[in-house]
């Protein structure tokens, strides 16, 4: 008789319950904020260096905090973005393979987890106050993908929270029904 061999399943943590595995890694304060000076704000090389040399924020090691890794890859992000335009028009003949790994010293494969990372901050600014490494992060990438996709409601609690203003709370002081 032969025994058949069988493979224990996994269960794939989905919806509220990764929503809470994730939350479980959510600190509420963020320990470091880069502070980037207003005139480099609309050169995005000159913040990418400001980041990975004057300030060391940026590096390939994984014990750098997560919210500056956001801050980063969402420069990374607007550049690429620049880079593909300028590289479009004939201005320049580099790839940004080419230039993270020269001028910035970061592999291509980092850059794209910067990246990533960095979209997400972008619409989700909650996201830096987790206490993972970005690698681990990276690693659930399509479950957070999902979430914030299948999940609106859940997702919402990932956004900046409103700060509430004069006008909003006329707002909702006029559609209370007394």
């Amino acid at each position: 008789m032969k025994l058949l061999r069988i493979t224990p399943v996994t269960k794939k943590i989905v919806g509220e319950e990764f929503n809470n595995w994730l939350k479980s890694f959510l600190h509420t304060e963020v320990n470091t904020y880069v502070i980037i000076p207003d005139i480099a704000k609309r050169d995005y090389y000159d913040v990418l260096k400001f980041l990975k040399d004057g300030r060391g924020h940026i590096s390939n090691r994984q014990n750098r905090l997560l919210a500056d890794q956001c801050i980063y890859g969402y420069y990374l992000e607007i550049f690429f973005h620049h880079h593909c335009e300028e590289r479009n028009k004939g201005n320049t003949n580099q790839t940004f393979k080419e230039i993270i790994e020269e001028t910035f010293n970061i592999t291509d494969t980092y850059g794209r987890v910067l990246q990533w990372v960095g979209r997400l901050w972008h619409e989700y600014k909650n996201i830096e106050k987790l206490s993972i490494s970005i690698h681990r992060l990276y690693s659930h990438r399509t479950q957070i993908e999902n979430l914030f996709k299948l999940y609106p409601e859940l997702a919402n609690d990932w956004k900046e929270p409103v700060t509430p203003t004069l006008n909003n709370i006329e707002d909702s002081l006029n559609n209370v029904n007394l």
